[in-house]
């Protein structure tokens, strides 16, 4: 499975056909957390959809458990370090 970082500065999606597919993924990823919550993935690739729709605070409640279930993930780190910055919470990050 290969991994991507979230973009510094993310931009808007404004095609409704990207914005769907990326929805339909977070549901597609809320239903694998549901059978094993303790696999970090999921919650990776939810939390970088949610990232790149602009809904920062469901992005970081993705990457936070991220961190919880394995602290030692940079990139989880750098995905939660960039939503926070793109919230306007520097010091946060």
């Amino acid at each position: 499975m290969v991994v991507v970082a979230c973009s510094p500065s993310p931009q808007r999606l404004t095609s409704t056909p990207e914005e769907w597919a990326l929805e339909k993924q977070i549901l597609r990823l809320e239903k694998r957390t549901s059978k094993n919550p303790t696999w970090y993935e999921p919650y990776l690739l939810r939390g970088q959809a949610h990232y790149t729709l602009g809904q920062y605070r469901e992005a970081l409640e993705n990457f936070d458990m991220v961190m919880e279930l394995k602290p030692q993930s940079v990139i989880g780190q750098y995905n939660r370090a960039m939503t926070y910055i793109n919230m306007g919470e520097q010091i946060a990050a």
